[in-house]
């Protein structure tokens, strides 16, 4: 019978969203240390964003969960909005990223 890891146990005992690769994907950016997964999974539940394939996808979402929001700019000027530059500013302190999962820069 093979030994459970922190991670596995944690992951049986509580509910969670995220997948394993998210927490490992947290704790390899923070250096935490995944024996000691009770400390920080709140975190890292609280702080996530998602998965996404690029930050232009990410803020596509954020727009349309209205976390962004972006109904103060007239309807003739929406169209110059600019996901991508904005998806690269957001990324620059607002939002990392590790293996396609996002999470809040807190």
């Amino acid at each position: 019978m093979e030994t459970m890891t922190k991670l596995e146990e944690y992951l049986d005992g509580n509910f969670s969203a995220l997948s394993g690769d998210a927490y490992h994907a947290y704790a390899d950016n923070l250096n935490l240390d995944l024996d000691d997964i009770e400390d920080w999974a709140q975190d890292c539940e609280n702080d996530y964003l998602g998965e996404f394939s690029d930050p232009e996808e990410l803020i596509f979402r954020l727009v349309d969960e209205g976390v962004i929001d972006l109904s103060g700019i007239p309807d003739h000027l929406i169209h110059y909005f600019d996901y991508e530059k904005f998806a690269r500013d957001f990324m620059i302190g607002d939002a990392w990223e590790m293996g396609g999962f996002y999470f809040w820069n807190r």
